[in-house]
C-alpha cells in the first residue's frame, strides 16, 4: 500500500507540474522535451488553499472514522473540477486571442497564452511572427473588452551566430 502511495504522489505531482505555465521534463531521460500546458498558474491559491483546509480538516479526525474519508474525496474532486475548469478557460481564452489577431490581419507563427500569477482569470499572450513579437492581456471577467495587442520588432538580423561546440 505504500509503494501505490508513494507512487501516486510522485506520479501525480509530475503530472500538477504539466499543468503550470513552467512545466516539467516528464519524459526525461528518453527526451528534454519541456511539457507544459499553461494551464495553472504554479501558485494559484484558489487551487491550493480549499485543498489545503480540507485535506487539514481530516487531521482532526481519527484515521477510521468515515467522514475523514469524505472529506478526503471531497478535497480531491474539487481540486480535479477546478483543474478541468482551468482546461476549459484556457481553450476559450487561446480563442480569444486567436481571434483577436485574425480580426487584426495579425498572421503569427506561434501563440502562446498563460495565466498570470496566482489566479486562473488575468491571462497574458505572446504570439510572434518573423518579424514581430505581439504581447496582450485578457481578463476572463471582463469578456466583451476588445483585446490590444502591442508590437515589438524582433531583430533577428541583429543576432550574432556563433557556434554552439566552442
Amino acid at each position: 500500500l505504500w509503494y501505490l502511495f508513494w507512487f501516486l504522489a510522485l506520479f501525480t505531482h509530475a503530472l500538477l507540474d504539466c499543468c503550470t505555465t513552467y512545466g516539467t521534463q516528464f519524459f526525461l531521460p528518453f527526451t528534454n522535451y519541456q511539457v507544459a500546458f499553461n494551464n495553472i498558474s504554479v501558485i494559484d491559491p484558489l487551487y491550493t488553499l480549499p485543498f489545503l483546509f480540507i485535506l487539514a480538516g481530516c487531521l482532526f479526525y481519527n484515521r477510521n472514522n468515515p467522514l475523514r474519508r469524505k472529506i478526503l474525496w471531497t478535497s480531491v474532486i474539487m481540486s480535479s473540477i477546478y483543474m478541468v475548469a482551468t482546461f476549459a478557460i484556457k481553450f476559450q481564452v487561446h480563442q480569444k486571442f486567436r481571434e483577436s489577431l485574425t480580426s487584426k490581419n495579425i498572421r503569427i507563427n506561434k501563440l502562446n497564452t498563460t495565466p498570470t500569477i496566482l489566479n486562473a482569470v488575468l491571462w497574458s499572450a505572446i504570439a510572434y511572427n518573423d518579424s514581430m513579437i505581439y504581447v496582450s492581456e485578457y481578463s476572463y471577467l471582463k469578456k466583451n473588452e476588445k483585446i490590444e495587442w502591442i508590437g515589438y520588432k524582433r531583430n533577428l538580423d541583429k543576432l550574432i551566430t556563433y557556434d554552439s561546440d566552442a
